[in-house]
This record gives structure tokens, C-alpha cells and sequence, in this order.
């Protein structure tokens, strides 16, 4: 979200004094390629594990391994399976529950998150240097 502000802040009010279309162009392609994939990373499936067995085959089959089972959603686990208290299921290759984002960071969107993260580290980078060359170009002409 305050991804979000920044971008919109840096279209309106900052990209107006700039003169050149490279520039402009390029942060608003930037921008939407940013909201592309904060939405694949909300809406994606972070590769949950979900239950394959019915409940009176699996009683008598956790008796006998117990360690294999989440003892929160009663599904089988892999080495790499954790369960997510907040999404309140297991996923495979967890990572972690990212607030941001609004889901968990698994084995399917983890290159997704990877992405995002360095779109987002350019994209703050780049308004900084804007910022700071706007200031310095308001001092000089003032």
C-alpha cells in the first residue's frame, strides 16, 4: 500500500516537472509492472497441501505415523511443509506469511515474491534519486 502511494505521489506530483518522456514512460511502466504482480502474489496459491484421505483411514493410519501429520489440519506433511497460523493451512517450501502481500510465500510464488521484491527496491530507488534531483533542481532555479 505505501508502494502504492509513493507511485501515485511520484506520477503526479513529481513526474510533472520532469521533461523527459523516457523518464515518465519508464516509471509508469514500472509502476503497472509492480501492481501486475502484487496481484499474482495476492492471488496466487502459495501451494497448500490439502487433505487427500478420508477421516476413519487416517485415525487409524496417524497412530502409526504421527510425525508425518500437522497436528493443526491433520494433512500429510513433506520435509518442507509448514503450517501458516494466520492462513491456518499447511505449505509446501514455506517461507513465510507475508503481511504485505496478504498471503504466505511457498514453493509456488516464491519466484513471484523474488521478482517483486527487487521490481520494488528499483522502483523506491529510482523515486529517491528523482526526489532528490527535483530538490536540488527547485534550490538551483529559485
Amino acid at each position: 500500500i505505501m508502494t502504492i502511494i509513493i507511485s501515485i505521489m511520484t506520477l503526479f506530483v513529481i513526474l510533472p516537472y520532469i521533461n523527459s518522456l523516457f523518464v515518465t514512460f519508464f516509471f509508469i511502466i514500472l509502476f503497472i509492472f509492480n501492481a501486475v504482480l502484487y496481484i499474482l502474489l495476492f492471488a496466487s496459491d502459495p501451494g497448500k497441501i490439502k487433505a487427500s484421505v478420508s477421516l476413519p483411514s487416517l485415525l487409524s493410519h496417524i497412530e502409526e505415523n504421527i510425525n508425518d501429520y500437522c497436528p493443526y489440519c491433520i494433512t500429510k506433511k513433506t520435509s518442507t511443509t509448514k503450517h501458516c497460523i494466520i492462513c491456518g493451512v499447511c505449505i509446501d517450501g514455506f517461507d513465510h506469511h507475508c503481511f504485505w502481500v496478504g498471503n504466505c510465500i511457498g514453493t509456488n510464488n516464491y519466484s513471484i515474491f523474488l521478482i517483486f521484491l527487487i521490481s520494488e527496491i528499483i522502483f523506491i530507488f529510482l523515486n529517491l534519486i528523482e526526489s532528490v534531483i527535483c530538490k536540488i533542481c527547485f534550490f538551483i532555479f529559485i
